[in-house]
């Protein structure tokens, strides 16, 4: 009714696009099986954080006014960022 307000709304996984590796094989190399190794680098979101490079709570609780930017801007305290991530939001 309200968008999922009770609480069926939570992160769901999203399939990806495809990602295509083109691989040089001979008929050969089809018919007596030969496998080949690839490595696959993904992007995954931090669960320490649920992406958001720290704790939602303490960055709203602890905002101060930026003194770099002559409060034109908030940011959050340094210390507050998540461990897990180290405050990127995501994991590698």
């Amino acid at each position: 009714m309200f968008g999922g307000m009770d609480g069926s709304s939570r992160r769901r996984r999203h399939r990806g696009e495809d990602t295509v590796h083109p691989l040089r094989v001979t008929l050969e190399d089809i018919y007596n099986g030969k496998t080949i190794k690839l490595q696959v680098d993904h992007t995954v979101i931090c669960k320490g954080c649920d992406g958001a490079g720290g704790t939602i709570k303490l960055q709203v609780d602890h905002t101060v006014i930026c003194k770099g930017c002559d409060g034109a801007g908030r940011r959050a305290g340094a210390n507050f960022k998540c461990s897990s991530c180290r405050g990127r939001g995501i994991k590698v």
